[in-house]
């Protein structure tokens, strides 16, 4: 898995993730756990490296969204990122 983290002065971190998806034990969505690794870092972040990690839950809905189906969840980050 990849992200883009986009600031809108144009920033960006550009990460290589793992992440591994588990049943929630409550029945309801699915349990998220990602760990991200800083690969390019531009604008105010250029020079910074490091690895992050979130936490989440997750639930797929399929709705009236012409994209097909799509998810809802809630993630929290933690960690840091550092200029090397």
């Amino acid at each position: 898995m990849m992200h883009y983290f986009l600031d809108k002065d144009g920033s960006r971190l550009h990460t290589h993730d793992k992440a591994v998806m588990r049943p929630d034990p409550k029945g309801d969505g699915n349990t998220l756990e990602v760990e991200y690794t800083v690969v390019e870092a531009t604008g105010r972040f250029g020079g910074h490296g490091g690895t992050f990690r979130s936490r989440g839950w997750l639930k797929a809905v399929d709705g009236a969204n012409s994209a097909g189906p799509h998810g809802v969840g809630v993630v929290r980050f933690e960690g840091k990122i550092c200029r090397k």
